[in-house]
């Protein structure tokens, strides 16, 4: 799960858990909160869809303009675009040496399309009563 903002300047830790202090080109400090803590319930969501064990579910947060700058200090899961890449890589060649197997793209789509339909029967039948 990738979930992207487009900030310029200069990200560091916020003073709380889930907060990250941008500090922009233009001189401005502001607190966001941060891309990780958004992705949690989405990440609960995919793994509630009940998906064999074996597939990982992971959360990044890529940061996409050109003139950010990353606290070091941060999560390696937060990172600066050009990082992206080599991120996926390393990830891609540790899931291949621990065994893990390919995500089954076609079989998490109909799973979820299933999930939906049954939400989507749930809704009306409460609209109904």
């Amino acid at each position: 799960m990738i979930e992207t903002k487009h900030w310029a300047g200069r990200v560091r830790r916020g003073d709380e858990r889930d907060t990250l202090i941008l500090e922009t080109n233009d001189g401005w400090s502001v607190i966001r909160t941060s891309p990780l803590k958004q992705d949690t319930a989405k990440i609960r969501f995919i793994h509630s869809l009940s998906l064999p064990s074996m597939f990982t579910v992971e959360g990044l947060g890529v940061l996409s303009h050109e003139t950010v700058c990353v606290d070091p200090a941060l999560r390696s899961a937060l990172l600066e675009r050009g990082a992206l890449y080599r991120h996926l890589r390393v990830r891609q060649q540790h899931f291949a040496r621990a065994g893990t197997t390919r995500l089954p793209v076609y079989e998490v789509t109909a799973c979820r399309c299933e999930h939906a339909i049954r939400d989507q029967r749930i809704r009306s039948s409460r609209v109904l009563t």
